[in-house]
């Protein structure tokens, strides 16, 4: 049934008709073989009758669908060789159902590549396989050269083989050669006399391979480079404390020439008072023979043994530690003459804490008699102290304490202004404050100087 869109659509080519492209239509004004020549360009000659037309020339047949022809080129670029395409099988007649005769394909010549379908200017040159392993060419052909023949011995005689073409001799022609003697029997040599054997040769000590084993090392090796130590000490008149000097070597002796550059004639220093000595990496301490000694200030809370004998100094006291004596027991009471006796207890103390003068005695005899907490209290002064040093300024109101643990006697500072010290006996080792923390380290009292080793962070 027609539409009315119908009537205004453009009927297309026959199914199977070719469009005629540009190629055909320039193929169509190119001169033919044994056609009309072309006609020169010039004005149009006078009209006449027309000439009778030649007969047209039969129309090549059109190439089928699957065809090669090269498209033609865009004006302005060289034309390319056009390489014909492989030849197209002629149609087959329809076979039977079931009976298809499929031809086998013919192979390709020999030495040319399949066309890939597009047309090239030569044939396609032959690409090889890029994983192929490369032929290796075989090694070059030694010539053989014939056996060399063995060299002829004249003095032994030897038998050549005869020719396989030489005839054999007439022996009747020659006499029969003489017998020979039988062969004498080789005379074998007289064997030799054994020889001795040699004696083995002395065993060498085993070597133990020591290059693998682990050493152990009970000790600790000083550093390459030692620490920058420097002395310090505490200036009573500017009341802070001031350099002496830096540490160098393994030890250092301190005496009265240490401090003549402050105070020309130290009368209460030693020629050489103290000894500091570095050992791998440790200070230690040790005192030299003097009458002022050596002390150590303690830590605060950090209480210390006292052993009989042992000195500790508080401000400008120097206090000594007796141990108490055992109580009488053949004490007779006092009796008058008319028979009154004298009633009275004996109290034994624990010790004694007697202070030492000038002269280097005791002068005054404290009794430790305390043996509950907190003891026995020693300070400048005031309800709570015990034993009280007044007059001096260097002394805190509450100083510091001896009690009895057992029959042990201790001594703490109860957090002094100016602490405690007591005394060193024989080598000690001390702590060294840093540069942030001077005051970490130990301070060290000789004479009326106190000093201390600050290390410097290199």
């Amino acid at each position: 049934m027609a539409t009315p869109d119908d009537e205004h659509r453009t009927l297309g080519p026959p199914p199977g008709a070719r469009r005629r492209t540009t190629r055909d239509l320039d193929l169509d004004r190119e001169p033919r073989p044994g056609g009309p020549p072309p006609t020169p360009a010039g004005p149009p000659p006078a009209a006449s009758a027309p000439p009778p037309r030649a007969p047209a020339l039969p129309r090549p047949p059109e190439p089928p669908q699957e065809s090669y022809e090269t498209i033609p080129p865009v004006p302005g670029i060289g034309r390319r060789k056009v390489v014909p395409g492989p030849p197209v099988d002629p149609p087959r007649p329809l076979q039977p159902w079931g009976a298809v005769d499929e031809p086998a394909p013919a192979p390709p010549p020999a030495g040319e590549a399949l066309h890939p379908g597009w047309t090239m200017g030569g044939p396609a040159p032959a690409v090889g396989n890029p994983w192929a392993e490369p032929e290796i060419p075989p090694p070059p052909a030694v010539p053989s050269s014939p056996p060399a023949e063995p060299e002829m011995n004249s003095a032994v005689p030897t038998r050549v083989a005869p020719r396989e073409d030489a005839h054999p001799p007439d022996l009747g022609a020659f006499p029969a050669p003489p017998p020979r003697p039988p062969a004498a029997a080789p005379r074998m040599p007289a064997p030799a006399p054994p020889r001795p054997s040699p004696s083995p040769a002395p065993s060498r000590p085993v070597v133990e391979d020591l290059s693998n084993r682990t050493m152990a090392i009970d000790r600790v090796f000083p550093a390459m480079k030692n620490p920058l130590l420097t002395l310090q000490f505490y200036n009573t008149n500017l009341r802070r404390w001031s350099d002496l000097g830096a540490v160098r070597g393994s030890f250092l002796d301190l005496g009265r020439a240490t401090f003549q550059d402050w105070n020309p004639n130290p009368e209460d220093l030693a020629e050489s008072h103290v000894r500091l000595m570095i050992d791998e990496g440790r200070l230690f301490v040790e005192p030299l023979p003097s009458l002022n000694g050596v002390y150590l200030k303690m830590k605060p809370n950090r209480p210390a043994e006292l052993a009989p004998g042992a000195r500790f100094r508080i401000g400008r006291h120097v206090i000594a530690f007796r141990k108490g004596d055992a109580a009488p027991s053949d004490v007779e009471p006092l009796q008058s003459a008319d028979g009154e006796v004298f009633q009275s207890r004996v109290l034994v103390p624990l010790g004694f804490l007697d202070l030492i003068g000038p002269d280097g005695e005791a002068y005054v005899s404290h009794p430790l008699t305390k043996t509950e907490d907190p003891g026995t209290r020693i300070g400048r002064g005031g309800a709570r102290c015990d034993l009280a040093l007044t007059g001096d300024d260097w002394v805190s109101g509450e100083h510091a304490r001896v009690y009895f643990t057992g029959e042990a006697c201790f001594l703490e500072d109860l957090k002094s202004t100016n602490g405690t010290f007591i005394q060193v006996v024989g080598m000690q080792e001390i702590e060294r404050g840093v540069a942030i923390r001077p005051d970490a380290g130990d301070i060290v009292a000789i004479g009326g100087y106190m000093i201390r080793v600050v290390e410097e962070r290199p």
